[in-house]
Formats: structure tokens, C-alpha cells, sequence
């Protein structure tokens, strides 16, 4: 495989997103940036995805079809990976686009300061609204030893910020060599980035929105993983001896990762009861108590050190107590916040209704 023809390799899994898929192609073949490859996997998509495909496929040389049964994204992004043919690679999700010159400038920026990963702002965005989003103020350029502190310690030990894989660029040969486990299903993004983090010497990060993240408001429309929690002790249990290797596990950081875990914790009781899934409520409960009970959770939340105010604070306190009635009763209660809502605007008399609504209308 020529390694040389292509300056980068672009990786677009494909399943279902034929709505989405034309603006997609259309952004990447719009680039500035000469002599890339667009790498699309098609994931055993049903609906008129593979047409977009091949129309696109016919009228530009640099567009490589891969075809395969549905595996899922994480498979998609490996056979991406195995048959890309450059030194460098970037991901885009199939149902979102990117600026023109985002290929350039993360090129520009890891083959010009000798990086190997560069990362850059974005926007999401939804029917409603859209949004920009900065991870710091400026442009940087880390060594080893910063990028250890600031990304591996902020952002995947202790989880300040997102760590997505669409709006980054990497090197073949570190992920190659660095990432043996693509994760299933859920943080497949995070289990990536943990793992080609340890291969990182120089990082440089471009302050400037390149990429449009397509994300959804409306959680009614989500649908609820309930191999969630399985996958998330997995990736706690991978995480604990990745810290261990790289000396990263003295006091500090434990807390912060135990502080990250049990945030997703409290996330995924959350998406039990407001995410779109067949169980009962009697099921949900019993799932929620067995996720609560389990001993590594037990472990964590008597072992955590809260700070007062923090955003687990109240979470935490309920998990070590056993208050699993409260947290299951505040899941509820949140879930059905616009129907309560509704009733007390019926029930109150009209110059009660200002004490439980604030000046947006709502509780």
C-alpha cells in the first residue's frame, strides 16, 4: 500500500444516514486540501445510503467503498483504519460535515509542528439551535509532559471535556501500535483516545470551529444501551491499569476518576428512565438497584472524597446510603417535570403560579 499518494486519509462509517449523507460527502469533497483519501464504510445499511455512495463514489477517483454486514461503528472505523492509505487519519460520522479547510488546517498543524494529534473546535448543532465549542481560548502546541497534565489527566482521567474522535487527526502508525481494543456500543471514543494518548509526544490544538456535530435535543427520540453499564466497568477496570502504567494513579487522579465513574453512573440511572426502552417500571427499577449494588459502585462511592457543591455531591451521598427509592423517585419526577408542570399551572390559583414557575415558564 503507497503511503506516500495521499497527504490523509478520511474515514466516513456509514449505516442508515441517507438523509444526512449527501451534505456529508459534499463537504469532504469540497476540500482544500489536495491529495486526500475519503474512506467509506458502509455498514450493512438498509436504506438509500449505499445509492448516495455510489453516485459519489463514480464521480470522484479519491473515494474508496468498503462494503460490510453491520458491525457496528467501532468495526466500521477499524476497516476504515486497515485499508486507509496515508499517514494520517481523521473520522467523520456520517450524518454530520465539516468546513472546507478542516482537512487543511489539521493537516497543516501536525505535519508542520511534528505532531501526532491535533485537535480542533466545533460546532453542534440541532433543528433548534447550534452552538460553538472551544476547548481552550488559543491556539496551543503541548509536549509530552503538558499534554500528560492538561489532556490525559483532564480529559480522560477526570473527564473536563468531551473526547470525541471526529474532530481530531492521528497518525496510522500510533494507532496501529497503541489502540487493541475499539470499545462496542458506547465510549468507543474515549476507549480510543485513552489508548492513542499514550502514544502522543506532541499535540497541537487549532482554536477555530471546523467540524458540525449533528446532536440530538429531544431524549424522548434516544434509545437507552442496556449494555451501558457492563460496557462502563470494562472501560473503569482498562482505565485503572492504563493510570497504573502510565503513573498516573497517586491520590489526585484516583479521585478524579472516581469522581468521572461515578458521574456516568448517575448518567446512565438518568437515561433508565428517560431514554426510549422496553422495560417495565418494575424492571427499571431492579436494573438501577443492581447497578447501585453492584461492588465496584460501592467500592467508589465509599472510597470518593466529595467536595462540597460538587455536581455528584447528592448522588453519591444517596448511592453510599442505599437511598436507591430517592434517586429512582428523582428520575421520575424529571422525566414526567412537563406534566407536573401542567397540573400545578391547573391547580393553583393564578397568583400562586409565579412561586413554582421561574421567568421562563418552568419549575
Amino acid at each position: 500500500m503507497d503511503m506516500n499518494k495521499y497527504n490523509l486519509s478520511v474515514i466516513v462509517p456509514v449505516y442508515n444516514t441517507g438523509r444526512y449523507l449527501e451534505r456529508c460527502l459534499s463537504s469532504l469533497t469540497s476540500q482544500t486540501l489536495e491529495n486526500i483519501e475519503i474512506v467509506v464504510v458502509n455498514d450493512g445499511s438498509t436504506d438509500n445510503s449505499p445509492g448516495i455512495i455510489k453516485s459519489f463514489s463514480r464521480n470522484y477517483e479519491n473515494i474508496k467503498v468498503i462494503t460490510t454486514q453491520n458491525s457496528g461503528i467501532s468495526t466500521a472505523r477499524r476497516i476504515g483504519i486497515e485499508n486507509a492509505a496515508s499517514e494520517y487519519i481523521c473520522f467523520v460520522d456520517s450524518d454530520d460535515f465539516v468546513a472546507e479547510d478542516f482537512c487543511m488546517q489539521l493537516y497543516n498543524a501536525v505535519s508542520i509542528n511534528a505532531a501526532d494529534c491535533g485537535e480542533c473546535g466545533y460546532y453542534s448543532f440541532s433543528d433548534l439551535r447550534m452552538k460553538t465549542n472551544y476547548l481552550f481560548q488559543d491556539n496551543l502546541t503541548l509536549g509530552r509532559e503538558e499534554f500528560r497534565d492538561l489532556i490525559i489527566k483532564g480529559n480522560i482521567i477526570a473527564g473536563r471535556q468531551p473526547s470525541f474522535m471526529w474532530n481530531k487527526i492521528y497518525k496510522k502508525e500510533i494507532i496501529v501500535s497503541y489502540v487493541l481494543d475499539y470499545g462496542e456500543c458506547a465510549l468507543e471514543d474515549y476507549l480510543f483516545n485513552m489508548q492513542y494518548y499514550a502514544g502522543v509526544t506532541k499535540y497541537v490544538y487549532i482554536n477555530k470551529p471546523l467540524y458540525y456535530y449533528r446532536g440530538t435535543l429531544n431524549s424522548i427520540t434516544k434509545t437507552f444501551n442496556p449494555r451501558l453499564f457492563d460496557i462502563l466497568l470494562k472501560v473503569q477496570e482498562y482505565k485503572e491499569g492504563y493510570m497504573q502504567a502510565l503513573g498516573l494513579n497517586d491520590e489526585e487522579c484516583r479521585q478524579a476518576s472516581y469522581s468521572w465513574f461515578m458521574g456516568y453512573i448517575g448518567r446512565i440511572v438518568y437515561r433508565v428512565y428517560v431514554y426510549k426502552n422496553a422495560f417495565s417500571r418494575k424492571q427499571k427499577k431492579e436494573l438501577v438497584v443492581r447497578m447501585l449494588t453492584n461492588p465496584k459502585v460501592l467500592m467508589v462511592a465509599g472510597n470518593i472524597k466529595l467536595v462540597p457543591g460538587c455536581e455528584e455531591e447528592g448522588f453519591i451521598l444517596q448511592v453510599k446510603n442505599k437511598l436507591f427509592d430517592k434517586i429512582i423517585f428523582k428520575q421520575i419526577i424529571y422525566k414526567n417535570k412537563a406534566q407536573i408542570i401542567k397540573v400545578i399551572r391547573k391547580l393553583l390559583p393564578k397568583k400562586y403560579k409565579s412561586l413554582y414557575t421561574n421567568s421562563s415558564g418552568s419549575l
